[in-house]
């Protein structure tokens, strides 16, 4: 998450989110840009040992109240107990990803919205080859795209960049000066051909409906 302009300090020993006022606390800052990439899953299937299916619960309720990682697992789809590793690492990498990342965009996102404070939200589908040698778009890929280094980039990789950097831009200073004109469901996206653009955003009902497992949400 990237923000335009400064953030007044929390109150009242609970964090902004717990108070469920985000937007009512920043005082100063003009905007924010948030958003994620579509392969996060790879990185949190890495992330702890797991192997059995046994593991996937285990693993969840390091991070989750028990009572939410049940509710979680059932709206997933059910391994076998013989599932195989591959299989056991996906399921795991999808449900942390989704529950860390990509959910909470979406609901920040909304919250912003209503609030009537200006967002960008934008989604990134590619990432520089050579940066990513087991070939997953996931979190740490995007950062030569994000600090523009040249070095790193080739020279058509560096003109992409720089074309989401000034998308970004551009995106920015219209919100800031015209509110939120786009709808909660889009997001701008740097595809797989390396084009940028507004598209709806595919997984917004699938994602959403997980709220049900969230107790501030249900």
């Amino acid at each position: 998450m990237w923000s335009h302009g400064v953030v007044a300090p929390a109150t009242g020993g609970k964090s902004w989110a717990d108070q469920g006022t985000v937007a009512e606390h920043i005082v100063t800052l003009r905007a924010i840009v948030v958003g994620d990439l579509t392969e996060e899953w790879y990185l949190y299937s890495i992330a702890h040992p797991v192997r059995t299916v046994r593991d996937v619960r285990h693993n969840a309720d390091r991070y989750y109240p028990a009572e939410v990682v049940g509710r979680l697992l059932g709206m997933y789809r059910a391994l076998p107990d013989d599932a195989s590793e591959d299989e056991v690492k996906r399921l795991f990498g999808e449900l942390m990803s989704d529950g860390q990342v990509h959910l909470p965009v979406r609901l920040l996102t909304r919250d912003l919205m209503a609030a009537g404070f200006p967002v960008v939200r934008y989604e990134i589908r590619w990432t520089p080859e050579q940066l990513r040698p087991f070939g997953y778009v996931t979190h740490g890929t995007d950062r030569a795209l994000w600090a523009l280094r040249i070095p790193n980039l080739e020279p058509q990789q560096a003109e992409v960049a720089r074309k989401w950097l000034d998308a970004i831009d551009a995106e920015v200073k219209q919100v800031e000066e015209h509110g939120n004109g786009r709808d909660l469901q889009e997001v701008l996206a740097l595809n797989e051909d390396r084009t940028i653009g507004w598209k709806p955003d595919e997984r917004w009902n699938e994602l959403m409906r997980l709220r049900a497992a969230l107790p501030s949400e249900a």
